[in-house]
């Protein structure tokens, strides 16, 4: 079975300020096959517009596949928010944590587990780390 790495903005920002521990992860998952997921939307909270200051990101981003945000996956986003809606679930880790129950058994990899875990706990198919 193929393995699915989801990442967040506070994973590609670590990845990218040289956590060497998490890029040893990184491409220990690349060698057993698997597939690295940026949401777009993250993209869009990581990056400065910069072209130097976004140099680290983007090298990272060479290396990932890249999930569009369509009607679909953002009505399931808008789903999760509504589903939690107390919480004050935020509309992009609605959307990152949609982009990984795509896959049942994905891993999500966050710097910010307490807004994911209800998100993810909401169908329960996405395991989400801390790092």
């Amino acid at each position: 079975m193929e393995e699915n790495l989801v990442l967040d903005s506070g994973a590609l920002s670590a990845l990218a300020q040289k956590d060497e521990a998490l890029r040893v992860t990184f491409r220990e998952a690349l060698k057993r096959g698997a597939t690295i997921v940026v949401p777009t939307a993250v993209i869009a909270e990581s990056l400065t517009g910069e072209g130097s200051r976004d140099a680290r990101v983007n090298r990272f981003l060479g290396s990932t596949a890249l999930a569009e945000l369509d009607e679909t996956l953002a009505r399931r986003a808008a789903h999760l928010r509504h589903t939690l809606r107390a919480r004050r679930a935020g509309t992009i880790d609605a959307i990152v944590v949609a982009t990984a129950d795509e896959f049942p058994g994905t891993v999500l990899l966050t710097t910010d587990p307490n807004d994911l875990r209800p998100l993810a706990a909401v169908r329960g198919t996405t395991r989400v780390v801390a790092l």
